[in-house]
């Protein structure tokens, strides 16, 4: 803090943890909106990703606008008023026209949005375009561009689209990402190296952030998606191996005796021989029940592959050393077929 009391951007150490109060234009004020979404730090922030973007490359004249569409305008606003219904509910509609026509925006049980904007305000609307006695948009994106015929929009041809609070708008928000990526994208570090990016194709890390929140395109988009998605996978994957491996070293587990008598007693219960695919299985299964070591292990096949028959092995292979073993489904009606199939194959048992 400066001797005025106020706060220098100089003076910020530039680390992602920085809390976004520092951010130039945020400040206490809405740095307590930004914490009802979950928004702390810088780190948060730039993790705050759009729910959709406003494309304004194509931009028609009202009268083009097709009901049912999704459609970009702009126009001058020509009214901005809150009107009540017969039912009771209060709505902002603000009439926008051009040369070709008018449309309304409208919002229900929202009457501030009419004091967002004023009379001569140029604006960019962006939404499904519906009728009620004239062209509307409902709760349309929206740019406010300024007054009179210079008014000129922002550089970005689509402009991310953000989940916001009550009394935080999209504008605010959009400057303060912008911020956020000027200053503190450089300490943004890549958990991997070029040559691991380019084998699989995948953007920077730096290069996915400013994307995913400033693309120059729609297309862009995807590949900033996924380059951040296969981080989090990366680390889910991560996070999982672990696991695997504290739970090895640090947890006893059974070891099984599974031998040709065992083994020849759960397959006489079997009226068919096996698939190739299924003796791999209880190969390997069976090889892990009887190490020492718990055992892990995801199986997967298509419908009908005979994922059953493979757990109905080790669960007999658990019996058959004295142990009690269960099958859980996630629904009853999938319980109650498990049931129906354990009777039938275990009727002789």
């Amino acid at each position: 803090p400066r001797a005025d009391g106020r706060t220098s951007s100089s003076l910020i150490t530039h680390d992602l943890s920085t809390p976004a109060q520092f951010l130039k234009g945020v400040g206490p004020k809405r740095y307590e909106l930004l914490k009802k979404l979950g928004i702390v730090t810088v780190r948060d922030l730039l993790h705050h990703f759009p729910r959709g973007y406003l494309d304004r490359s194509v931009i028609k004249p009202i009268a083009q606008a097709r009901e049912g569409a999704l459609e970009t305008v702009r126009g001058e606003v020509l009214k901005s008023h809150v009107r009540r219904t017969r039912s009771g509910p209060q709505i902002a509609e603000v009439l926008v026209g051009d040369d070709s026509g008018v449309i309304a925006a409208v919002w229900f049980n929202m009457p501030f949005m009419a004091k967002r904007f004023n009379v001569g305000d140029q604006v960019i609307l962006t939404g499904k375009v519906g009728f009620y006695d004239r062209l509307q948009i409902e709760r349309p994106e929206f740019e406010i561009l300024g007054e009179g015929d210079n008014a000129e929009p922002s550089a970005q041809p689509v402009l991310p689209i953000y989940p916001l609070t009550e009394d935080l708008y999209q504008s605010v928000l959009r400057r303060a990402v912008g911020h956020a990526l000027d200053e503190f994208l450089g300490c943004v570090e890549d958990m991997f190296d070029e040559a691991f990016r380019a084998k699989r194709g995948l953007l920077s890390v730096q290069d996915a952030l400013r994307d995913i929140h400033f693309p120059e395109s729609k297309e862009i988009v995807t590949r900033a998606r996924q380059r951040l998605v296969y981080d989090e996978f990366f680390l889910l994957e991560v996070g999982m191996a672990l696991r695997r491996q504290g739970i090895k070293q640090d947890t006893a587990g059974i070891a099984f005796k599974i031998g040709p008598n065992v083994d020849e007693r759960i397959r006489r219960l079997f009226p068919f021989r096996l698939t190739r695919a299924q003796e791999r299985a209880i190969a390997e299964i069976t090889e892990d029940m009887r190490s020492p070591k718990p055992m892990n292990r995801l199986l997967q096949g298509d419908v009908g592959s005979g994922k059953t028959v493979v757990a109905i092995y080790a669960l007999l292979a658990a019996i058959a050393n004295g142990y009690q073993a269960a099958i859980m489904a996630p629904t009853e009606i999938l319980a109650e077929q498990h049931y129906m199939v354990l009777r039938r194959f275990l009727a002789n048992a």
